[in-house]
């Protein structure tokens, strides 16, 4: 029961800048694309009008979202002038507990240096909290404005991308000592996943030299990028989709379990569908939209569930959960299972709507009773973890 109550302290690491706007945010990513793709954590990039991406040069640059995995925490933005190098994925034997690690990035920005910080450590084990094997736990030093940024083997190669740490203050208060140097970080193998799925190329390499930390910094500062997330409130780049209401009532327990069947609609909506689906798989996402709309202005839910997610994953579009959740609801109500999930992911994250992890897990467990497979996985193991109950 310890690690339930432990789980509860884990913070990401993203920066909330004072003295701009409230909610603007930094963090770190690193270039992994010859394309410009910079590879950083989900919520680095979360609800931001604007990213702006600065190089080791001083360069900045505004960047563009290509792609966002929120349930591993990942995501990927884009340059239209890549970085002078980027990094390679470790490939061949898998790194093990107690090899060197070396974490860059731009903690505290505008209070330590303006460069690149380098710090050093071990890995602690190669799992996670409750054993969550996505993940490294990391002895390297990393503060607020980490997140994003690389873990390094001794071969300058990326092992992972820095996440989070155990707020040790709130855990003190629980097991009456301070944690020290408990972090974690997203492994390759998951970011390499992501990437593949998307379509997006990168470059591995075999890890065969022992750098010195020092030279494993000098080789990856090149390719470690300084973000900044200007968040504001953003129209919607593609017509009008219903507004998600602000409260919304949770779904009441006594009401019976929905079917997991998708909406019953007329041949010509599930075929509107169908070619939604097709110029989806082909990375079309305008004219997967146009589809979508179609289908759903003759109530498919599948399709109402189809845009939420466009929006809530800025394909084609700019990301707007607001829109996403109300997309999300109209499916769910209708039935639709994947929307119920989507509509608790949403809830958990506080996307699009206050947060509301109580709300959040009524959704979820709705959708899971219904038979949804990764719904009865979240409330399994890491739906705690994603609410930071």
């Amino acid at each position: 029961m310890v690690v339930t109550t432990i789980a509860v302290q884990l913070a990401t690491l993203a920066l909330t800048i004072s003295g701009v706007q409230a909610a603007d945010t930094s963090g770190s990513g690193v270039a992994i694309g010859i394309q410009g793709e910079i590879l950083t954590n989900s919520h680095v990039v979360e609800n931001c009008a604007k990213i702006t991406v600065q190089l080791s040069s001083n360069n900045s640059q505004t960047a563009l979202l290509v792609a966002r995995d929120q349930k591993n925490d990942l995501a990927v933005i884009r340059i239209d002038t890549a970085p002078a190098s980027v990094t390679a994925f470790r490939d061949g034997t898998p790194i093990r507990a107690g090899d060197t690690v070396v974490a860059l990035g731009y903690p505290l920005a505008g209070l330590l240096a303006s460069s690149a910080n380098l710090s050093v450590g071990n890995v602690s084990a190669v799992a996670g909290l409750g054993d969550d094997y996505r993940y490294f736990q990391i002895s390297a030093p990393v503060q607020p404005g980490n997140s994003g940024g690389p873990l390094l083997d001794a071969s300058g190669h990326l092992v992972g991308i820095v996440t989070a740490k155990l707020n040790a203050a709130n855990v003190a208060r629980f097991t009456g000592d301070i944690p020290q140097n408990v972090n974690f970080a997203i492994k390759a193998e998951v970011a390499r996943t992501f990437l593949d799925s998307k379509g997006i190329a990168y470059r591995t390499a075999r890890s065969e030299q022992q750098l010195s930390p020092a030279d494993v910094g000098d080789m990856a500062r090149p390719s470690t990028v300084y973000i900044r997330c200007q968040r504001t409130k953003s129209a919607s780049a593609i017509g009008a989709a219903p507004p998600a209401p602000p409260e919304p009532p949770p779904p009441s327990d006594n009401r019976p379990a929905p079917s997991n069947s998708p909406q019953q609609s007329s041949g010509n909506a599930h075929e509107l569908f169908k070619r939604g689906e097709t110029a989806f798989a082909a990375k079309e996402f305008s004219e997967a939209f146009r589809w979508f709309r179609q289908a759903a202005d003759k109530r498919h839910s599948d399709a109402m569930n189809k845009i939420g997610i466009i929006y809530a994953m800025g394909q084609g579009v700019e990301v707007d959960y607001a829109t996403a959740m109300g997309w999300f609801r109209q499916a769910a109500e209708m039935g639709n299972t994947y929307a119920m999930g989507n509509v608790g992911e949403l809830y958990a994250k506080g996307d699009g709507v206050t947060k509301d992890c109580g709300v959040a897990r009524q959704w979820v467990a709705k959708a899971a009773a219904a038979g949804l497979a990764h719904a009865k996985q979240y409330l399994r193991s890491g739906f705690d973890g994603l609410c930071q109950w």
